[in-house]
């Protein structure tokens, strides 16, 4: 549990903008979402394995304290246990704390949030996109390069050209500095130049590291962007809705 919840917190806590996190936990299935204060990013997990402790539903809020916890070493130790704490409430059975436990039986006492005082969640909002593709690391990386030397603008905005799926960052043909990363061809799909903020998109792919399997993007001409993220715990899915300049 302790491994999946350090995976969880790497791909939450690093954006910055998700302060409490939703647990639904079924036999099935435990899927975790959260949404940021200005609704810019909406984020949803699916764990590959259900956590049996987290049938139920919940909030994570203090999120910086159960990363601490799970990363603290003497909780990571071989002879150091995780465990789930069940209580009633309002007549419901649900987990009420996390415990985690050094070699030597010292607790330390985690907190979980009543479902009541977690913020409702929207529902999948697309289920068939305008264009899809995997974005290589080198794109990545050329995307956030570009995006230091043109740090003056903030958006980026993506067009379908002749087959080329391009990441302009600056106006095209505008009187100011301004250049693309081509990151897909040949591609498929009309896209109406939509824009979205270059640093939150970047947050997002800078959580693609050794521990990702598999990268896909998704845009909906509609106006927003998903970006899903493969690991070896879960599958994690963050969409982003357009801005307007």
């Amino acid at each position: 549990m302790r491994e999946i919840l350090v995976d969880v917190l790497k791909h939450t806590t690093t954006l910055g903008v998700l302060d409490i996190l939703k647990v639904t936990g079924t036999d099935d299935e435990t899927k975790i979402e959260s949404m940021a204060p200005d609704n810019s990013i909406v984020f949803k997990a699916f764990l590959k394995k259900p956590i049996t402790e987290f049938k139920g539903e919940f909030g994570m809020s203090n999120l910086s304290v159960l990363k601490g916890l799970s990363e603290f070493p003497p909780f990571k130790a071989d002879g150091a246990t995780v465990n789930v704490k069940r209580e009633t409430r309002d007549g419901v059975d649900g987990p009420t704390e996390i415990i985690f436990k050094d070699e030597d039986g010292r607790p330390a006492h985690y907190r979980l949030t009543s479902p009541k005082l977690v913020p409702n969640q929207p529902k999948a909002i697309a289920s068939s996109w305008d264009i899809d593709f995997e974005p290589t690391k080198s794109k990545i990386q050329e995307l956030s390069k570009l995006a230091s030397i043109f740090a003056q603008e903030q958006f980026f905005f993506v067009k379908n050209v002749e087959g080329e799926l391009r990441f302009y960052i600056g106006e095209e043909g505008s009187a100011s500095h301004h250049t693309y990363v081509t990151f897909n061809k040949p591609t498929e799909g009309t896209l109406n130049g939509l824009h979205w903020l270059t640093a939150q998109i970047l947050d997002v792919l800078k959580l693609v590291g050794e521990g990702t399997l598999s990268t896909k993007m998704s845009i909906l001409n509609r106006g927003l962007l998903q970006v899903t993220l493969e690991t070896e715990h879960a599958n994690y899915v963050y969409m982003l809705p357009a801005k307007k300049k």
